[in-house]
């Protein structure tokens, strides 16, 4: 019988993957952004407005769920 073993991450491990790909995704809408409105500071405000959404989102499913 195979036995499929697990490690954990370590919680700083996990903290710098979701801190990472939560900036890689607001570069990536900031450039949607820009493209689309052709205008930087409008693109910053709506990069900044899917940050702190998106993190609140994070927090709040955490919350809710006690898998997290």
């Amino acid at each position: 019988m195979n036995t499929v073993t697990y490690d954990r991450e370590s919680r700083l491990r996990s903290l710098l993957k979701a801190f990472s790909w939560r900036i890689l995704a607001t570069l990536t809408t900031v450039i949607i952004a820009w493209i689309i409105t052709k205008k930087v500071d409008a693109a910053i405000l709506i990069g900044s407005v899917e940050f702190v959404g998106a993190q609140v989102d994070d927090l709040v499913t955490r919350s809710l769920n006690p898998r997290y």
